[in-house]
C-alpha cells in the first residue's frame, strides 16, 4: 500500500532495501526506492547495486559510543539535506 501513497521510499541498509524491492509489484514501484545516502552529494555517484553500494548504508550506532551516534546523525543530515534539495530541484523544474 505504501507505493501507492508515497512518492519516496528511503532505505538506510541493503537488507532493507532488498526488502523493500521485494514488496514492490512494478517498476514504477522499484522507481520509488532510494538508498538514503544517496541523496548525500559526495556519495551520489555511487550505485547502489555496484561493489561501492555498501559506503550508501547508514550504519546502525545501537550499543556503540556516542562518536557512533554522532557520525550516523551527520550521515543522516548530509543525505537529508540533499534529499530536500533534490525535492526543492524537481519541484522548479515542474514549473
Amino acid at each position: 500500500k505504501s507505493f501507492d501513497t508515497q512518492d519516496f521510499i528511503l532505505c538506510m541498509d541493503l537488507t532493507n532495501r532488498a526488502m523493500v524491492l521485494n514488496a514492490a509489484k512494478t517498476e514504477a514501484h522499484k522507481a520509488k526506492i532510494f538508498m538514503l545516502r544517496s541523496f548525500d552529494p559526495t556519495l551520489a555517484h555511487i550505485d547502489v547495486t555496484s561493489r561501492q553500494g555498501e559506503e550508501l548504508v547508514v550504519p546502525d550506532p545501537w550499543g556503540e559510543d556516542i562518536d557512533s551516534y554522532q557520525r550516523v546523525l551527520g550521515m543522516i543530515e548530509l543525505a537529508t539535506d540533499g534529499f530536500i534539495l533534490a525535492l526543492e530541484l524537481q519541484s522548479h523544474s515542474a514549473i
